[in-house]
């Protein structure tokens, strides 16, 4: 090999070098995006809340299979919701369940970290889990409503304060 041939491929190889550490550091900036699953929703015509949350989920990049039924209890029962923690809605996201107006942040979150758990709950008022409730806690917002639902049937809270 004479020095000019050297000198080249030693320059090539500095260069494809800082080319692929550039693109190792690079990727998960410019990667496209995790697919999203699309959320399977169950609600009742009387759900005041529904309609909002479905937008939430909507800008949040989620797609959206809404079926208005006259009750959620057997798709709730189903997916192995109790009765206690119901509210007005039922979805499945994934392998996931989501119970009431859950926090789009809070199902990415999940989606994200794919946790070994039946899924979410943010239950209405008069639906929180018993442990939960108590004389002076009324929430202020969704998010501090929003619980795990264990495979135990336990439900703790998601955002402990």
């Amino acid at each position: 090999m004479n020095p000019t041939t050297y000198d080249f491929i030693l320059v090539s190889r500095k260069t494809m070098l800082k080319t692929l550490l550039c693109m190792a550091l690079l990727a998960p900036i410019v990667a496209p995006a995790q697919s999203v699953p699309t959320i399977n929703i169950w609600q009742t015509a009387s759900c005041n809340c529904c309609k909002q949350w479905a937008q939430e989920m909507q800008h949040s990049g989620f797609h959206l299979n809404i079926q208005t039924v006259p009750d959620t209890t057997m798709y709730r029962r189903q997916f192995g919701i109790p009765d206690e923690l119901a509210s007005c809605q039922t979805a499945q996201a994934g392998p996931y369940v989501l119970e009431g107006p859950v926090p789009a942040r809070d199902v990415i979150d999940m989606l994200q970290s794919q946790p070994d758990i039946i899924g979410l709950i943010n239950p209405t008022l008069q639906a929180q889990p018993p442990k939960a409730k108590t004389k002076n806690s009324v929430p202020t917002n969704t998010a501090q409503r929003t619980y795990i639902l264990h495979k135990n049937g336990q439900a703790t809270h998601l955002h402990p304060n």
